[in-house]
């Protein structure tokens, strides 16, 4: 798999992004540089061949803010996981801008009530962060909970979708 990536800045964040055929696979926690990338495709266990490259990343990070602000993107993404990631993943991007849900409405939503920390851990593996909104997922009694780019992240994108709500 050949990858190529930048750190871009994604106001108010700086984030790793890497992309694949023309598609976008990978975006990283706020300031944790290329070493999170690496690790994450390393799990995978899949060859990867790594190249540098701002000018192919740029377009994607201009579309990352314009999610932020809540608007529809033309991001092409691609994103390999089980049936039931893909489950949690897709029912994540249900959830309205600005608004969030708890790990165990989205086991409800994909008809696996009993399946709360089965979520939490696919929630884990989203390689997207942002574009899909896994930050709008919190525990069932309000408090902020992981965040594969750290809690000051999520509670900062939750800020941010608070405060543009009003705007759309």
């Amino acid at each position: 798999m050949e990858i190529e990536w930048a750190i871009c800045e994604v106001e108010p964040f700086q984030l790793c992004l890497a992309v694949s055929n023309n598609r976008l696979v990978f975006v990283g926690g706020d300031a944790k540089g290329e070493a999170e990338l690496y690790q994450w495709f390393r799990q995978s266990k899949t060859k990867v061949h790594y190249c540098y490259n701002h000018s192919i990343t740029k377009e994607y990070a201009t579309q990352l803010e314009v999610a932020l602000r809540g608007e529809v993107t033309r991001l092409v993404v691609e994103m390999s996981g089980t049936a039931f990631q893909q489950a949690v993943w897709s029912a994540l991007q249900t959830i309205p801008y600005g608004e969030t849900r708890s790990y165990s409405d989205i086991a409800a939503l994909i008809n696996r009530p009993t399946a709360t920390r089965a979520v939490a851990t696919a929630i884990a593996k989203n390689p997207l962060t942002i574009l899909i909104p896994c930050h709008r997922v919190i525990a069932k009694n309000g408090h902020l909970a992981g965040y594969r780019g750290g809690i000051a992240m999520k509670k900062q994108l939750l800020h941010i979708e608070a405060q543009n709500k009003g705007i759309m």
